[in-house]
């Protein structure tokens, strides 16, 4: 990814298998899950950035998953 241009936040999700309760300690995970290019139809390059964010209670219990997508659009 080449640097300048403009980020965007594209889009957002959150999945919740079980509550969340008050006083949990979570811990998380990240990794990016998917990255890939587009040529938009003024013919600049737009990256896409697809990141996955695991959150687990003190049981080691999956309680949230977070996935995020971001664009990077060329200068």
């Amino acid at each position: 990814m080449k640097s300048g241009g403009l980020i965007l936040h594209g889009e957002q999700e959150f999945h919740l298998p079980r509550p969340l309760v008050a006083g949990d300690t979570l811990n998380s995970t990240g990794k990016i899950s998917d990255l890939y290019e587009k040529t938009s139809s003024n013919g600049k390059t737009m990256t896409f950035i697809k990141s996955e964010t695991e959150y687990r209670n003190q049981r080691g219990e999956l309680v949230l998953t977070a996935v995020m997508t971001l664009l990077h659009r060329a200068a």
